[in-house]
């Protein structure tokens, strides 16, 4: 495997893994379509209640990070959720292979975003205690233009697939959603690394940042610190 969760095999490869139990993909299928209604709603709710009625008693740049996480989990229900309870139903891909190539796009966009987001999240949050009166200076102007910049930089892997091997794509029967095949030589030198800097980095500065948010609320708990504000 060149990366987790896609290796370049061949569709044949891939189509060894089609489920052949109705039960298995009813009940498969069943599971993803609760989790189209319930992150449609729930994304919906949350959006609603933070934009009109501003529900959120958060400060501003935390809000404005969920609205985006809110934003990027409707277009991966949408693209991604959606067409593979599309696809365990019909026991194959339905929508052709010009949709196959292009739903990579959104779904690798949004994957890398969401982590991207929740790495922000916390590491401004950490921020917020460690220096609140700046903190209380930073607007929603400025949050927005923050989270445009995630959204940029969470484009690398789908320009590396239209640089690389535009609509090099196979459905996935393990998964029951198309995958990038990763046919060009140039993805064993290029996924590696990528995945290094784009997946380990964020999730250990995700996990540090976590851990001192803990150790902080501990201290919070005990007394130490009774003006934090969070």
């Amino acid at each position: 495997p060149l990366f987790p969760g896609v290796c370049n095999m061949s569709a044949a490869v891939f189509a060894s893994f089609k489920l052949q139990s109705e039960g298995e993909r009813y009940t498969w299928a069943a599971w993803t379509l609760f989790v189209i209604l319930s992150s449609l709603s729930g994304d919906t709710i949350i959006l609603v209640a933070s934009t009109k009625y501003r529900a959120f008693k958060l400060h501003k740049f935390t809000t404005t990070f969920i609205q985006h996480l809110a934003v990027c989990d409707v277009v991966l229900a949408t693209t991604y959720v959606i067409p593979t309870f599309s696809s365990l139903v019909a026991n194959e891909w339905p929508f052709g292979a010009a949709l196959c190539s292009l739903q990579v796009y959104p779904v690798w966009l949004c994957a890398q975003l969401s982590m991207n987001m929740v790495c922000a999240m916390t590491t401004t949050k950490i921020l917020q205690l460690k220096y609140p009166l700046r903190a209380r200076s930073w607007t929603k102007k400025a949050a927005h233009k923050v989270c445009l910049g995630i959204w940029i930089l969470s484009l690398y892997y789908p320009v590396c697939f239209l640089a690389v091997d535009p609509g090099d794509a196979v459905f996935d029967y393990r998964v029951y959603f198309c995958n990038p095949a990763l046919s060009s030589p140039k993805w064993k030198v290029l996924m590696p690394l990528s995945f290094a800097i784009f997946g380990v980095i964020p999730n250990l500065v995700i996990i540090s940042t976590t851990a001192l948010l803990l150790f902080k609320a501990k201290k919070a708990v005990r007394g130490k610190e009774n003006s934090l504000k969070w």
